[in-house]
């Protein structure tokens, strides 16, 4: 996007001199449009890259920490009287221990 846009500058630049005002007029506000929106888009690109590297690496969620955001959403939830229901990982862990987790026969934690 940069090439082009560099490109696009320079084209218009030579095409569009500073004698022809009247006619430069909308190429110049595009211009300027397409600059604010590069300018924006840029700006994401390196915010989301910093939320992409904190979702990679996430802290470690304790039992007390996931119990309160459960019972969070289910009080939302409920308020909303919206039917819900535990899926995935977490359904399967509450049909097997009755919690978030629990111990398997040899012993290991198993987290879900």
């Amino acid at each position: 996007l940069s090439a082009e846009f560099t490109a696009l500058d320079q084209y218009l630049s030579r095409s569009v001199g500073p004698d022809d005002p009247d006619e430069a007029w909308p190429i110049k506000t595009g211009l300027a449009r397409v600059q604010h929106f590069y300018e924006f888009l840029l700006k994401e690109a390196d915010e989301g890259q910093a939320i992409w590297e904190r979702l990679d690496n996430p802290e470690p969620v304790s039992d007390e920490t996931f119990h309160s955001a459960m019972a969070e959403v289910t009080g939302v939830l409920d308020a909303m009287q919206v039917d819900w229901w535990p899926t995935i990982g977490t359904l399967i862990a509450l049909l097997r221990h009755g919690r978030r987790n629990g111990r398997l026969s040899r012993g290991l934690n198993d987290v879900v």
